[in-house]
């Protein structure tokens, strides 16, 4: 499958989880995962349709910002 399927169906699985539980909070460390996370609901979603972002620190285990 190729990169450009896999993202447009991540996108698909946000925007469905917020048409069935409202806007999302979106938890953010820093790292690659939350960071691709992030943008793939600002993707998905825009600023409007995120409530928020939470940064988690977790000591040894969290890249700095």
């Amino acid at each position: 499958m190729s990169l450009e399927r896999r993202v447009s169906e991540a996108a698909g699985r946000i925007r469905w989880f917020a048409g069935v539980y409202g806007r999302p909070y979106v938890m953010f460390s820093g790292g690659k995962d939350s960071t691709a996370l992030l943008l793939l609901a600002l993707e998905a979603l825009g600023r409007e349709g995120i409530r928020g972002v939470v940064f988690v620190e977790v000591t040894g285990n969290t890249d700095r910002c």
